[in-house]
């Protein structure tokens, strides 16, 4: 068994996001806050958001809190085990996703989308 940490997002002064994180699924950086933030901002209606290089979740996940996605929550990553911890991350906070393993826009070809947001290094 792989083993996980319990991580704690700040969204805002009230909210804030729980998720878990496989040893083997990247951790939220300074990077993570700034993209969080500048996305939030800048979204004024909930949209269709795909989060590309989404990890565990945490950037699509807190902006869907914050009622900035328009459900589902479309997510991808070139890990399949960060594919299944953002499944398993958006069950934990109710939100609906399709979660997809592949390069970049690979997994998406034909769709279009209103946001995508990465926090890919």
């Amino acid at each position: 068994m792989i083993s996980a940490q319990q991580y704690k997002f700040k969204i805002d002064e009230d909210k804030e996001l729980n998720i878990t994180i496989p040893c083997d699924v990247f951790t939220p950086t300074g990077t993570t806050d700034v993209l969080f933030n500048a996305a939030k901002n800048n979204i004024n209606v909930a949209a269709k958001v795909v989060d590309l290089g989404c990890g565990s979740g945490v950037v699509g996940l807190s902006l869907f809190k914050t009622g900035k996605v328009a459900s589902p929550l479309f997510a991808s990553d070139l890990s399949n085990e960060a594919v299944e911890c953002v499944k398993q991350n958006a069950i934990a906070c109710n939100c609906p996703v399709v979660a997809k393993s592949g390069s970049l826009f690979e997994p998406w070809q034909g769709e279009k989308f209103d946001y995508i947001v990465n926090d890919i290094s």
